[in-house]
């Protein structure tokens, strides 16, 4: 696929994800998963990255944006 294809249809999305290795969410302000204030302080990791916790219990305790 071109560069010009994809931007054309992220263009074209109504919404987006992005999937990033270790560490650009610290360098960005973003809660890490295991640091001070990071999600699995808050959330219980056993539960939340389970294969079987769907996207509607996501949104109930995650929120939905």
């Amino acid at each position: 696929m071109s560069v010009e294809r994809a931007a054309e249809l992220m263009a074209r999305a109504r919404a987006g994800i992005a999937l990033t290795g270790a560490g650009i969410s610290a360098e960005s302000g973003i809660p890490t998963f295991r640091g001070a204030g990071g999600l699995w302080a808050q959330y219980d990791p056993v539960k939340v990255a389970s294969i079987d916790f769907d996207a509607v219990s996501c949104r109930a305790i995650l929120g939905s944006t």
